[in-house]
Formats: C-alpha cells, structure tokens, sequence
C-alpha cells in the first residue's frame, strides 16, 4: 500500500512538472536563485561597518612577575571593509587578540600596550585593507611586581537573615581559607587580613553560594582575588522527644522526680533531625530554703544554636525527698 501510495504521487509531480504552470514555476525558481547569487555579490563587495569584541590575553609572564592591575580581557573594535573580507567573521569566528609578554613595552615598572600597538595588532587580524573605525580601550597599563606575596586570612564578610523557618546551617565558608597579595613594594606587617565584599540576603530559604570580590588596599593585587562563599540555609523542623530529667538538692538529700521524663519539643535544621539532642539538659532542682509547693519547675538549658523553640511538657515535676 505504502508503494502504491509512492507511485501515485511521483506521477502527479511529473504531470505538474511537464504542464505549463510547472513549467513557468521551475522557471520563476531558477531566476529566483540567480538574482540572489548577483544580490550576495554586490552586497558582498559594498563597504559595510562592523562591531566585533575579541578576546585579549597577554601570554607567556615568566612565573616571577605578577601584574598588579587588572588587564582587560576583551577588545571592543568597529571596523570598516568591503563585506566579502569581513564575512569570515560573521559565523562568531572572531580573531583573538594574544600578546607575548616579551612583546609588550615596559616603561618605570609598567607594561604598556599603546594605542598605535593595539592598532597595529587589530589591522594585522583584520588585514591592511581594513579600516580601523574605533576601539576600546585604546591603550592598556599595568604596574608589575617580581617580589613574593604574602599571604594573609580571608574573612568573609556576610549579613544573612533566614526566614523565620530556616536557619543557618554550619560555617559559612569559602573555597579557600588564605589570599595571597602582591604589591611593587613590601606588604605593610599591618595587613593581616582581607575582607570580601558584604553578602547581605534577607528572607532567605536555600543555601547560597556565591563569587564575590575582595576588599583591597589601593597598588594590591590578590590572588585569587574572588572567592566563593557558601553559607548553608536549611528549612526548620519539628521534632519531639522524652529526655530524663536531672534531678538534684541544694542540701544534698536525694531527690526523686514524678515524671521522671519530659516531652520536649523543637525545631531542627533537617539534616540534624535524627540527631541525638544530647545537648538539650533538664534539670529539676529542690532548694530546701524556699520551696512551698508540692512541685518543682523543670528547667532547660541547650548549648546549640541549632536548637529552637525549645519547650517542655510538664514544664513542673512532683517530687519526694529521701532522707
């Protein structure tokens, strides 16, 4: 059936293709195509004006020399050539832009890239016959340092509030504990440390992690000089549990206690929640100068900041003095 079904339409096609109006169409197709390919050619041979960003990177720095400033990693350029020498760069091709240390000017501990330099580098990618509209930057600086850093602390700067079901987790951390400096002179005895940019979040339900900068004295380089700090946000559960109570007596009689277990009741970061809450203390005291009543309160003491909302049931106990 499928053959039959085939057939019948290949024998359509080739009675359309053979009458007038197929004709004319294959006709009108071909001088479609050929007025298209003279289109792209005259097109192609037209000056055009374009905007490309190239990568930049400058190679090959010997391991003893660090670059204190921050080289731009991209080069935003507009060039003007006829379209047929730039269509090789309309696919996403674009040229990179990389420099060998060596290659680069040193003036008064500064390496300079020029703005004739970068020029020359652009025209070399594009070709002699382009036409180098605009760039930036034009020109390109960094003071440079052969002396050893000094590594110091990092302190994470961070102001989180959990929603009031969730609670920070753990210690809030980052993926490396020291930063190295790099400076033209001798880092001060003073910098003992440096701090990240704040991370401030409110009303916050999932851990985070994230990249933030540092805060740096000025003329310093640091290495890394971003981090990523994690700061572990966890939902809040519920939890019971019967703990003993710890009973004892100011006069040192032995003191027993009617129920000798209480209730407890609280919250817990989920990933605590079949924890033993070997933190969380009750303790019933008898002070023989001041009690009047048949019961005594049943105290609680935790020393967990996980722990939340802490209650206990009966928060007061009978009791009986043995002599």
């Amino acid at each position: 059936m499928p053959n039959e079904n085939n057939n019948e339409l290949i024998s359509s096609l080739r009675k359309i293709a053979k009458s007038s109006t197929g004709k004319n169409a294959f006709l009108f197709l071909i001088f479609l195509i050929v007025a298209s390919i003279f289109w792209l050619m005259l097109a192609l041979n037209d000056e055009i004006q374009k905007d490309y960003v190239l990568p930049l990177d400058i190679t090959e720095v010997p391991d003893s020399i660090t670059l204190i400033d921050n080289i731009p990693d991209k080069i935003n350029v507009s060039v003007r050539d006829k379209g047929s020498s730039l269509v090789r760069f309309s696919l996403g091709n674009n040229p990179s832009i990389k420099v060998k240390y060596k290659d680069v000017q040193y003036v008064n501990g500064r390496i300079i890239l020029s703005r004739s330099n970068i020029n020359s580098i652009l025209q070399s990618k594009f070709g002699s016959n382009a036409q180098i509209v605009s760039f930036t930057p034009d020109s390109i600086k960094s003071a440079i340092t052969n002396l050893p850093g000094k590594s110091v602390k990092l302190i994470i700067n961070a102001n989180i509030k959990p929603n009031p079901q969730y609670v920070i987790c753990g210690n809030i951390t980052a993926n490396v504990d020291s930063i190295k400096l790099f400076s033209q002179n001798p880092i001060p005895d003073s910098i003992i440390a440096v701090n990240t940019a704040l991370i401030s979040r409110d009303n916050v339900t999932d851990t985070i992690k994230e990249q933030v900068t540092l805060i740096l004295p000025n003329n310093i380089k640091a290495k890394p000089n971003k981090v990523t700090v994690t700061i572990p946000v966890e939902p809040l559960i519920s939890k019971k549990v019967s703990i003993n109570i710890q009973s004892e007596s100011t006069d040192g009689s032995k003191l027993i206690v009617f129920p000798s277990k209480c209730e407890v009741s609280y919250l817990i970061p989920m990933s605590r929640y079949n924890e033993l809450p070997k933190d969380i203390v009750l303790k019933a005291t008898y002070k023989a100068s001041k009690s009047t009543s048949n019961k005594i309160p049943v105290t609680v003491s935790c020393d967990s900041v996980y722990y939340q909302n802490i209650s206990v049931k009966p928060d007061s106990v009978e009791y009986i003095i043995e002599q």
